[in-house]
Order: structure tokens, then C-alpha cells, then sequence
């Protein structure tokens, strides 16, 4: 519903300040089925310096990470540093497409930051949402599972 969409994959990232061609099509059924292929529209990537205006530029962005991703469903690692204070535990829930809560954990912290492996076992193929939340703080990415 807006002009703007935050992209964060990090396999061939799309460069700042270049105009992509992108063709697009929906699925409203998880992708049992496609509408047809809608026109070509011109996508410019911009990632622009106010995007963290009105936040302390002394404090560094948390940097959430898992890997490998595309994952084979074994196990992936979650990294999670320069959380805001140190914290002994922090609680990581597993959505699937539907948004239905597959796996709920508890991770111990070193400090301010994480470094734990996910056992993935039993997820199906398909795409999940690992939300990481430390006190208030809530961290979200993207799962793909491939089997």
C-alpha cells in the first residue's frame, strides 16, 4: 500500500541508486496459483541517509542475521549483535506462510549479542518468519527452507 518497500536479503543485493526491471505477479494461494504477469514497471533501489533519522548516531543498528539462507532444514545459525543491554535469554518463534507458530524457543545470550544454531528438523520446504524478540525489542527475518 506504499511507494516504498525495505528489501533486506543479502545473496545479490540490488544496488543502491540503479533502476531495475521488474516483472511482477500475485499468488493468493501460496503459490499454488499465479494471476498473469502484470506490466513491466522500473524499480529504483534507494537507501536513503534519513532512514535512521531521529535515532542517537552514537548507537549501532543491531545486526540479526541467519544462516545458510536458503537453508537445507537441518540447522541454521542466528546471529544477533550490539543488542541494546546485555540480557541473559531471548525468545525466537518460528512463523510459518500462514503465520502460524511452528517452533517457540529460548536462547541464551553472551552479553549483547547471540550465536546459536536453530534445529530446523521436521519444517517442511517453504518459507518461514524467525522473529527474535530481547526485552521490548522485536527482530525479524526471513526463513527459506529447501528440502
Amino acid at each position: 500500500p506504499t511507494t516504498s518497500r525495505v528489501l533486506n536479503w543479502f545473496t545479490l543485493p540490488l544496488q543502491d541508486g540503479l533502476t531495475y526491471d521488474v516483472d511482477v505477479r500475485a499468488s493468493y494461494d501460496n503459490g499454488a496459483n499465479y494471476c498473469p504477469w502484470g506490466p513491466v514497471c522500473q524499480v529504483t533501489i534507494a537507501n536513503p541517509p534519513a532512514a535512521f533519522s531521529g535515532r542517537d548516531s552514537e548507537v549501532s543498528p543491531v545486526a540479526f542475521d541467519l544462516f545458510p539462507n536458503p537453508s537445507n532444514g537441518e540447522q541454521v545459525r542466528l546471529t544477533i549483535d550490539a543488542l541494546p543491554e546485555a540480557l541473559d535469554m531471548i525468545e525466537v518463534d518460528v512463523y510459518d506462510a500462514f503465520g502460524k507458530q511452528v517452533q517457540a524457543l529460548r536462547i541464551p545470550t553472551q552479553g549483547n549479542s547471540v550465536n546459536a544454531l536453530l534445529n530446523l528438523e521436521g519444517l517442511p520446504t517453504g518459507m518461514y518468519t524467525v522473529q527474535a524478540t530481547a526485552n521490548a525489542e522485536v527482530f525479524t527475518r526471513r526463513l527459506i527452507v529447501t528440502r
